[in-house]
């Protein structure tokens, strides 16, 4: 169900977005939101971002690594083509990011939802009932 519902939404907005000189405010926004709320849904399926991990300095606060949903073995984790699917949306971030910067800076409302997909991308690995009413409650 969730491939379907990627296929069918997310993978083509995240095409429109490897483009963002071609979109409107309102079209990029669309877009960025749609993501947006894909990211949320699949979170819990979804492998931790890649990469090195950065050792912090010493802190007098606690930090603990995050812990990713436990789920039972046949649940595969969601890719794309075989690749870390946040790693993806991460890249495809980047340039969308870039280019709000560089040519639309007075678009609050799309560096704002790319603020939210980027804090989906690094803190959040699912979404809990109330949250998810909370969050989509005026749509």
């Amino acid at each position: 169900m969730a491939h379907t519902i990627l296929d069918e939404f997310f993978y083509p907005e995240l095409e429109r977005l490897a483009d963002p000189s071609s979109l409107e405010k309102a079209r990029m926004l669309k877009s960025l939101e749609i993501v947006s709320s894909c990211l949320a849904g699949v979170s819990a399926a979804l492998p931790a971002l890649s990469g090195k991990l950065i050792p912090l300095t010493d802190s007098p606060a606690k930090v603990y690594p995050f812990h990713f949903v436990a789920a039972p073995a046949r649940v595969k984790a969601i890719t794309h083509k075989g690749k870390n699917l946040r790693d993806f949306v991460l890249e495809r971030l980047k340039s969308v990011a870039e280019f709000l910067l560089q040519h639309r800076e007075n678009d609050t409302k799309s560096l704002c939802a790319v603020c939210k997909i980027l804090h989906i991308l690094l803190f959040q690995r699912g979404i809990d009932r109330v949250r998810f009413r909370s969050c989509h409650y005026y749509y």
